[in-house]
């Protein structure tokens, strides 16, 4: 298994669940190779999405940052013409349909 996990989702703010990753060893009865670290995803690691607004500063937003990418890498498989565009120009196209 890779030894990097990456939490996401308001979910993961839960310090409790943070801590028990960090200090208990949890993974030794899994596939690891070695000690998994664990972190959460920030924002500008999400590939091909960028906030311009500048509102979304933490990895609460990551999910419906994820499913916007899904929703974009959809539409451009079905439809190579829908691929163009700024992301909010994408966006309109995918919500008017």
């Amino acid at each position: 298994m890779p030894n990097r996990i990456l939490l996401c989702g308001g979910g993961s703010s839960l310090d409790l669940l943070v801590k028990e990753l960090e200090e208990t060893d949890w993974y030794r009865e899994l596939p690891f190779t070695r000690r998994p670290t664990v972190q959460h995803i920030q924002p500008e690691q999400v590939v091909g999405i960028v906030d311009k607004t500048g509102d979304v500063a933490d990895h609460t937003f990551i999910t419906a940052m994820g499913l916007l990418r899904v929703g974009l890498d959809t539409l451009a498989g079905q439809d190579p013409a829908n691929s163009s565009g700024s992301v909010r120009q994408r966006m309109d196209r995918i919500l008017r349909v």
